[in-house]
């Protein structure tokens, strides 16, 4: 029997211009870019988050990401499991995991709608 392949979680980060600025297609959509995370733990979720906003939404995924990944609020996620179809979110909150001084960032918790 083959080996199945592991989880594949892709971060969709928009592309920017020389300024900072969101780069768009001839449509108005936005450009991004695909950035493959081999080390990620994911687990599935059912709590709701309130943003900054002040707006409840339901948390379909948590993931803990290595320190050296960037990443913002509203950047997508693209998470294949195996053996199920192609789950596409946004994030919603990150929240980042300190040492006792604050100094140092072991790992950052991304909670996807």
């Amino acid at each position: 029997m083959p080996k199945l392949a592991d989880d594949v979680l892709t971060l969709k980060r928009p592309q920017l211009d020389e300024n900072g600025e969101p780069m768009t297609d001839d449509y108005g959509n936005p450009l991004t870019v695909d950035v493959p995370i081999k080390q990620a733990r994911i687990r599935r979720s059912t709590k709701f988050i309130q943003s900054r906003d002040g707006q409840l939404h339901k948390c379909l995924l948590s993931i803990d990401l290595p320190p050296d990944v960037v990443i913002a609020e509203g950047d997508g996620t693209e998470f294949h499991p195996i053996g199920a179809a192609l789950q596409k979110g946004k994030v919603i909150a990150l929240d980042e995991a300190l040492n006792p001084a604050g100094k140092k960032v072991y790992f950052r918790t991304v909670y996807v709608e």
